[in-house]
């Protein structure tokens, strides 16, 4: 949970240009103003803007979790809670990328053998009306690993 450390940064690095904002609006800055001196100012203001934005939205999401059962996928907001049957669903697809040198990003994506209730206010929300990402045909070299492709049932490998 890096989100919320990383927003209280930029919170108190626009804490810093707003300090200094104050000592030049007030003259009692040391040495003369100068373009890049207002250009860091606002910079530094900028950041603490986008800090307190990113600290509402981790802060919102922070209780958000999925849990698997059984049952189902279940979707808990913090708030509201509901689940999703396995049997409501036609497929799950699970992605991965890599962040950096260390981190993965996970992707949980969820095809409805169905429509989807508009009125449910946990589901609604995660609901992406766009069409999904289709594979290349063509295999991909990941780390020195050829990963090939099932095309009508045969394997179609690169070399």
């Amino acid at each position: 949970m890096t989100g919320l450390p990383c927003s209280v940064l930029l919170i108190a690095m626009g804490a810093v240009g707003a300090l200094g904002a104050v000592l030049v609006a007030t003259g009692n800055q040391k040495g003369e103003s100068n373009p890049a001196g207002f250009a860091g100012l606002v910079f530094m203001l900028l950041l603490g803007a986008l800090g307190v934005f990113l600290f509402i939205a981790n802060w919102a999401n922070r209780r958000a979790r999925i849990l698997v059962d059984p049952t189902g996928l279940w979707v808990d907001n913090g708030k509201l809670r509901n689940v999703i049957p396995w049997q409501s669903l036609a497929g799950v697809g699970l992605y991965w990328s890599k962040f950096g040198r260390s981190q993965k990003v996970y992707s949980l994506e969820l095809f409805p053998a169905g429509p989807i209730d508009r009125d449910d206010p946990v589901l609604w929300t995660l609901v992406r009306d766009e069409e999904p990402l289709h594979p290349d045909p063509a295999p991909v070299d990941v780390e020195g690993v050829v990963v090939g492709l099932l095309v009508d049932g045969d394997a179609v490998l690169g070399g």
